[in-house]
Parts: C-alpha cells; sequence; structure tokens
C-alpha cells in the first residue's frame, strides 16, 4: 500500500539522492581524469592507442584534470530520467511521470518521491 512520506522522510530521500550524485559524478571526473592523464590516442585521431609514459604524465595533468572536471560536472548537471515515476494512492498503479496526470481508477498521480511503500 502507498502512503505520504512525511517531510522530513522527504527530506532524508533528497539529501541521499544528492550525495550518490555527488559521489556518482567525483567517481566519474577522476576515471575520466586518469583515462585523459595515462591514454592517448585511438578513435578518430589517427594515431594508435597507447599509454603515455611517465615521464610525459606532467604535461598531460592541466588537459585530464579540465577534461576530468567538465566529465563530472555533465554528469552531475544532467542526472538523466531514471526512476521519474508517479504512483495512484488510490489503486497503487505505477506510471511514467510523462503518463497522464489522472489514473484509469479515477484517482490522480502523485510523485513517487512523497509517496513511499508499506
Amino acid at each position: 500500500m502507498w502512503v505520504k512520506r512525511t517531510q522530513e522522510e522527504i527530506t532524508t530521500a533528497k539529501k541521499r539522492r544528492r550525495r550518490g550524485r555527488i559521489q556518482g559524478s567525483v567517481f566519474f571526473a577522476v576515471v575520466f581524469g586518469l583515462l585523459a592523464t595515462f591514454t592517448r590516442g585511438g578513435g578518430r585521431s589517427g594515431h594508435p592507442f597507447s599509454i603515455v609514459p611517465l615521464e610525459d604524465v606532467p604535461r598531460q595533468l592541466p588537459f585530464s584534470l579540465f577534461l576530468g572536471s567538465v566529465a563530472g560536472l555533465i554528469f552531475y548537471c544532467f542526472p538523466g530520467d531514471s526512476g521519474k515515476n508517479v504512483v495512484c494512492p488510490k489503486c497503487g498503479k505505477v506510471e511514467s511521470k510523462h503518463s497522464q496526470p489522472q489514473c484509469s481508477c479515477g484517482g490522480h498521480f502523485k510523485d513517487s518521491e512523497t509517496m513511499k511503500w508499506v
């Protein structure tokens, strides 16, 4: 059965989601930064994929820090549309957020972020 969350539960869920987005964007930035620091070539550049020698790493660092930061910001600012659902509290039907605002049972859909299953 779906019931409305308390304001405290909604705040806790939002903090948890934001923390997950921050952790994901930091991970994404580190991975992109490491790839940009220690690899070169491949793709359309015409050069074969290769590992950067250790003496060239300091020269790669400014670009890789920039690229990692941009990748992390993109990941954080554009979280995607996953998990965006609405729930009908009357019949319990779950739909995507882009569906119609009224359920076929006559109830109105509520945002799943404000509801919980008990």
